[in-house]
């Protein structure tokens, strides 16, 4: 005699796929059936998490910004070159973004393989040159 088995798991179960093969990301979900979530081809995933909006990419990583001399109560901006970047990615910043008299006021991709920050000299004076370093997570819609 057989026994019919549920397996009732809440962990994501996916498997290995290449760069330029095709096929789909599964996972196993709480009743034991198992559905895609995902699709790769051509090298590209996309997917959604939680049902939300499909993601077709996404990088994270650090970049040193120089930020040059700013007089008081003025915004510059700087510029660090991420491979894979396009101006479909919404940037988010993480880590100090402050140094000194300098705040961090905005990021965004501002040309392909361009991420820009804006900065704010809130002083009362003009600042020397100053290093950035920051880390940021960029993300693609589908």
């Amino acid at each position: 005699m057989g026994a019919n088995f549920k397996i009732r798991r809440k962990s994501l179960f996916m498997k290995r796929m290449r760069v330029g093969s095709s096929g789909s990301y599964t996972q196993l979900n709480e009743d034991g059936e198992i559905t895609q979530v995902g699709s790769a081809s051509a090298g590209f995933l996309t997917t959604s998490i939680g049902g939300g909006t499909s993601l077709s990419a996404i990088l994270a990583g650090s970049a040193s910004f120089t930020a040059t001399s700013t007089t008081a109560g003025s915004y510059e901006s700087a510029c660090a070159t991420i491979t894979g970047l396009t101006t479909g990615h919404k940037v988010f910043l993480t880590g100090d973004l402050s140094s000194g008299e300098l705040i961090v006021t905005s990021a965004c991709a501002s040309a392909a393989t361009e991420l820009e920050v804006t900065y704010l000299n809130t002083g009362s004076a003009a600042t020397a040159d100053a290093t950035l370093t920051l880390q940021y997570l960029a993300i693609r819609d589908a």
